[in-house]
């Protein structure tokens, strides 16, 4: 209890501040290949095609990936210990975009202004979609965010896919309303809370 409410400097603060230790930028040798994303100006569509062609032909141009590159492996994003409970729904590159700055194509090239000036040049048709922007309209949406059948859950978290529902729980303990109708007031409401990452770094 003698650490609560007491503020504490960071021991490494100082050195972060002024810039002095290395960081990975420092590290990246002069030979490096550059790595730029093109993204998504849609928040849900499918990707009909992509033409990487003219984009290629830029001297200094490595290679372009898209979804048609790499491999077709699902992976989870999320953190926690094996078995991770959250889906494993995601690939490098997706054949359906769903929030707008998803990762499309990867350019490599021999610095970053080739990189930059290939992008443009690789041309993306899109199937845009209507996208789920609110998760009270998100159950049985029009648009399925993930129809996929190659989900796959080490745990089941009563997740439907084909709902748009990731993740199910409910519980319940002892006779609740048995004791809502004893009190002299009852106070309702939905409450949300900001998403947190725990371990960001």
């Amino acid at each position: 209890m003698k650490h609560i409410g007491k503020s504490y400097d960071k021991v490494d603060a100082k050195g972060i501040l002024s810039g002095k230790p290395s960081y990975t930028g420092d590290f990246v040798p002069k030979d490096a290949l550059i790595i730029k994303v093109l993204r998504s100006p849609h928040a849900q569509a499918k990707i009909k095609s992509i033409d990487t062609s003219k984009a290629k032909l830029i001297p200094g141009v490595e290679a372009i990936f898209t979804y048609e590159d790499v491999p077709n492996t699902r992976f989870t994003l999320a953190g926690q210990t094996y078995p991770e409970p959250s889906a494993y729904d995601a690939l490098i590159l997706d054949p359906v975009v769903r929030y707008v700055g998803d990762e499309v194509a990867l350019v490599v090239a021999k610095d970053e202004a080739t990189a930059l000036k290939a992008m443009p040049l690789i041309k993306v048709e899109y199937e845009v979609q209507k996208p789920v922007l609110d998760l009270r309209t998100a159950i049985d949406h029009e648009t399925v965010v993930h129809p996929e059948d190659d989900i796959l859950n080490h745990i089941p978290v009563g997740q439907d896919y084909k709902r748009n529902i990731c993740v199910s729980y409910h519980k319940r303990v002892g006779d609740i309303e048995g004791e809502l109708a004893k009190c002299d007031y009852v106070v309702e409401g939905t409450y949300f809370d900001q998403a947190t990452r725990q371990s960001a770094m």
